[in-house]
């Protein structure tokens, strides 16, 4: 009798080994799919218009830009832009560079609403 106890103990420990892999499995699944990101944040976007305010906190400069859209319609943008004063200094750019009403077109990643994070190569002043 204690040989059959012990044949239905193992039977027993390996359906449930075998559930608890299953669950695990069907959990971490490899072709489970990958969220999908919005199409606007995989894509860059530039943007032209005239400065408003500038804000110097390291690591970071953030630009507010009014921007006219197809519309004749005035859209304030933010571009934060990656990398710190320094970097800008090291770059030939300086506060004096960013000046309200100056012209500035920004290259970069859009990251929700009206805003646009851009490295310092996507700054430019056009003429």
């Amino acid at each position: 009798m204690g040989g059959t106890s012990m044949k239905a103990h193992r039977i027993l420990v390996a359906v449930l080994a075998a559930t608890i892999a299953a669950s695990v499995f069907a959990q971490v699944s490899p072709q489970a799919p990958v969220p999908a990101v919005p199409d606007r944040l995989n894509r860059l976007t530039t943007i032209q218009g005239k400065i408003r305010k500038t804000e110097w906190t390291n690591p970071r400069v953030n630009l507010y830009i009014d921007v006219t859209d197809p519309d004749h319609v005035n859209v304030s943008w933010v571009v934060e832009i990656t990398g710190s004063p320094n970097e800008w200094s090291a770059k030939g750019i300086k506060a004096i560079d960013l000046k309200v009403g100056r012209t500035v077109q920004a290259t970069g990643t859009p990251t929700g609403g009206n805003r646009l994070e851009a490295p310092i190569s996507g700054i430019s002043f056009p003429q």
